[in-house]
């Protein structure tokens, strides 16, 4: 008995020092769904991103026929109501920053000559880099290079940023420079001194500014044609952000 205890005792040590003495295998981790062991997606989920990259592309396609559209009814709006306007005074709201002399050749386009610091009213900046403005005592407007004219406001009440990243803090009365508009109602502005001199850093503080914080000199052509430009950014977002999903 003593015997037979013992060599079983024997097996059982040598099987227990076996088992210990082996390291156990890592569990084997499965690949996300669609991946492939290797780290490349599978047929199946390539196909999928393929098609959602054609819808956009199809979206992206669709927005810009639709800008391109608009923005000619926004100029011809802008034209035919800047044309009724003649008569009026021009409503200055904007500066030359840097002197322009149009090319020869201009395409049919009607371009203004522009003078450093001259006062003028700009009626509409569009998508293309243009502003269409019209000068004191001029009967027709015209456009100018946007990087040219500088649109600027006052400040009709103070506005404070509460903290919040992006806005910007400016008192009553201070004059800024619109960059640009938002189509849900806000301006991207920055504190105006004057143009630039050439070879000086622009540190000029800037902020969002809610729009109904800025007085209004935009004449009725520029008015009529705001729901039309508010699409207009609306549209350019989506093709800017169809862009980047294609690229992904």
């Amino acid at each position: 008995w003593m015997g037979l205890f013992g060599s079983k005792a024997k097996r059982n040590s040598k099987n227990v020092s076996s088992v210990e003495g082996t390291s156990p295998e890592p569990m084997r981790e499965e690949p996300p769904q669609g991946v492939a062991e290797d780290g490349k997606l599978g047929a199946g989920s390539s196909e999928i991103i393929c098609q959602i990259v054609q819808r956009v592309s199809g979206i992206r396609v669709k927005a810009e026929e639709t800008r391109s559209q608009l923005q000619q009814q926004v100029v011809e709006l802008d034209q035919n109501t800047a044309s009724s306007e003649k008569d009026e005074n021009v409503r200055e709201n904007g500066v030359v920053v840097a002197s322009y002399q149009p090319p020869e050749d201009t395409s049919g386009m009607l371009l203004l000559e522009a003078m450093e610091g001259e006062s003028l009213e700009v009626i509409v900046r569009d998508a293309g880099g243009w502003a269409y403005c019209r000068k004191q005592g001029s009967l027709q407007p015209g456009w100018l290079p946007a990087s040219r004219v500088a649109e600027i406001a006052m400040v009709i009440a103070d506005h404070e940023s509460s903290g919040h990243e992006g806005m910007l803090s400016v008192k009553k009365g201070v004059v800024v420079e619109v960059v640009s508009r938002h189509y849900s109602g806000w301006a991207f502005c920055r504190e105006w001194a004057g143009p630039s001199l050439p070879g000086c850093s622009d540190v000029r503080t800037e902020g969002w500014v809610t729009d109904a914080y800025l007085e209004d000199k935009r004449s009725g052509a520029t008015l009529a044609s705001k729901w039309h430009r508010l699409v207009l950014q609306a549209l350019d977002q989506v093709v800017s952000s169809s862009k980047e999903l294609e690229v992904v």
